[in-house]
C-alpha cells in the first residue's frame, strides 16, 4: 500500500498535478486479517511521511466499530490500540503542523450507528452512513478549506480495501 501511494503521488507529480490534502483512512482489513498492529502504524507513518514530503496536510481517520470485530475481542484490542497511536501522531513533533485526526471511532459507533441505519453489512456504509461520514470529513477539512480560500485539492486514499501493511 505504501508503495501504491508512492508511486500515485510520483504519477500526480509527473502529470502537473498536485494535492493539498491527503485523507487517509486505514486499517479495517489489516484488523481484520490479524496484521501485526506495529506493521500497520508503521504503514500508516510511511503514507504520511510520504504526503508531507510532497507538500500536503493529511486527515487520518480512526478505524471504526463493525460487526465483522466483536467489541471485547483481540481484534477489537488491537483496534483500539491503533486507534490510540493515531490520536497520538499530531501531537509528535514531525507531524503537529501537517496531520489532524478524525475519530471515527467517536463520530461513528458502531452500535448507535447501526440503529440510526448507517450500516450496510456490518462493516460498510449504507447511503445514509456515507452522508454522515461526509459531513464529518467535511466538518474536519472546513479549516483547510478556509485556510487555502476554498481552493484545496483533497486525494482521499483509503486502504481498508487493499490494507496498510
Amino acid at each position: 500500500m505504501t508503495e501504491r501511494l508512492a508511486g500515485t503521488l510520483q504519477n500526480a507529480t509527473a502529470a502537473g498535478q498536485r494535492y493539498d490534502h491527503l485523507i487517509l483512512l486505514g486499517g479495517v482489513n489489516d484488523i481484520f486479517m490479524r496484521t501485526d498492529i506495529s506493521s500497520v502504524f508503521n504503514g500508516i507513518v510511511t503514507m504520511l511521511r510520504a504526503a508531507i514530503a510532497n507538500g500536503m496536510t493529511v486527515t487520518v481517520l480512526t478505524v471504526m466499530e463493525s460487526a465483522f470485530i466483536p467489541l471485547g475481542s483481540k481484534q477489537d484490542e488491537q483496534r483500539v490500540v491503533l486507534n490510540h497511536r493515531i490520536r497520538l501522531v499530531p501531537a509528535h513533533p514531525e507531524f503537529e503542523q501537517s496531520v489532524t485526526v478524525l475519530d471515527l471511532d467517536i463520530g461513528l459507533p458502531y452500535k448507535e450507528s447501526n440503529k440510526a441505519g448507517f450500516f450496510d453489512d456490518g462493516l460498510h456504509l449504507t447511503a445514509e452512513g456515507y452522508d454522515w461520514l461526509g459531513q464529518l470529513v467535511y466538518r474536519t477539512l472546513l479549516p483547510v478549506f478556509k485556510k487555502n480560500d476554498g481552493h484545496t485539492r483533497v486525494f482521499g486514499w483509503l486502504c481498508w480495501i487493499w490494507g496498510c501493511s
